[in-house]
């Protein structure tokens, strides 16, 4: 009986390794699918099958506690309510990542990113697909072989948020460094302000590395209860403010015309219970003016509208429920980090998008996991 056990355990290490490997190819196809690429439908269907290949691999042989399998059946069921197959994806992948360890997990997300955005680049560079060029007044702004500027600097922002939870220094100047760097190449080849806003709020998660335990409860606490009220704020304030009112300009032009077109979205559209087809028309993967443009970039406005209201519901009650736990237990590294890709989800797509959201499964990931890495990383 006890060789069965260790046969068993070993086998368990090895679908640790498999679970990782096939959600670093995951990664790579939605990086791919988000280039200039042209393969089709080929990426998305290979998509499918790595996704449908951890689920069953992770269903067979890994523990899973009665809550676990209740989350997994309502998520299933408001994901499908949906009619969107991302939305299900992203439920299943949730799921399946749960006990992958984060190190790994993080590890392999970051070098997918690296070995993608390399591989697309040199190809600008070869000719083999187009480095388009967008113009915002009067900048040129450069795709780097993704569909649009803001694609390509999402993934480096992601690649930049992994990076910090796996380093092992508790106070890394080295680090803070080289996001200056990234934030000044961002600023000069891409023009991605929120973006760059993001990679600057990691250099200060590294800043409060200094700081005594006693002032890093307060702060992430109280960090929390913004977060969770900028995202509320975002959503209605298109509402909030009147469309003439100086406020509302003021607010419309710093963030380049975006309540805009909330506005618009609201006075056309109302969330539904299961979510919505609203069809947009973005400059995504084209570099000629667009006309009747209308395009929805803040996430959870996205979420809300489009997935529903159900699913939005589910979804944002896994995150807040993980965060606070994660507060609870003095976390406050990755907590800060996990808040920072909420409030880059404000501002553009990427947390919404299931090829853009590549950290997405940290806010499911389970406590036992953090902590481990927490313990090989930093001392919270």
């Amino acid at each position: 009986m006890e060789s069965i056990k260790l046969h068993i355990a070993n086998k368990k290490i090895e679908i640790y390794q498999i679970i990782v490997f096939f959600y670093s190819l995951i990664v790579m196809t939605n990086i791919f699918i988000r280039s200039m690429f042209n393969f089709g439908s080929t990426l998305i269907q290979l998509r499918y099958v790595l996704v449908i290949g951890i689920f069953i691999l992770s269903l067979l042989f890994e523990q899973c506690t009665t809550r676990e399998y209740i989350w997994l059946i309502i998520g299933v069921v408001c994901s499908i309510c949906t009619f969107q197959k991302e939305n299900v994806l992203l439920i299943l992948i949730l799921f399946s990542l749960r006990n992958v360890p984060v190190k790994k997990l993080l590890t392999a997300i970051v070098f997918s990113i690296i070995i993608s955005l390399c591989i697309i680049i040199l190809a600008t560079k070869l000719n083999i697909i187009p480095n388009l060029i967008f113009y915002r007044d009067n900048l040129q702004r450069y795709s780097f072989g993704t569909q649009y500027p803001l694609i390509f600097s999402s993934y480096v922002f992601s690649m930049s948020a992994a990076i910090l939870l796996v380093n092992k220094h508790r106070f890394n100047g080295r680090l803070i460094i080289v996001y200056g760097i990234i934030i000044l190449l961002l600023e000069h080849f891409t023009h991605s302000r929120n973006d760059e806003f993001c990679i600057f709020l990691l250099i200060l998660v590294i800043c409060q590395q200094r700081l005594s335990i006693n002032i890093k409860k307060c702060i992430v606490r109280i960090l929390y209860v913004l977060t969770l009220s900028l995202i509320l704020f975002s959503i209605f304030i298109s509402n909030i403010f009147s469309y003439t009112s100086d406020m509302y300009i003021f607010l419309n032009n710093l963030f380049n015309q975006r309540l805009g077109q909330q506005y618009i979205l609201f006075r056309n559209y109302s969330p539904k219970l299961l979510g919505q087809y609203i069809p947009q028309q973005g400059s995504g993967g084209m570099v000629q003016n667009i006309n009747n443009y209308f395009y929805i970039d803040n996430s959870f406005v996205r979420l809300l509208f489009m997935s529903g209201i159900l699913f939005s519901f589910f979804i944002m009650c896994t995150i807040f429920v993980q965060l606070f736990k994660l507060i609870q237990n003095d976390l406050f590294t990755i907590s800060l980090v996990l808040m920072i890709i909420l409030i880059n989800g404000v501002f553009a797509d990427s947390f919404s998008s299931f090829t853009l959201n590549l950290l997405m499964p940290l806010f499911y990931i389970s406590l036992y996991q953090i902590k481990q890495l927490n313990s090989d990383v930093i001392n919270t």
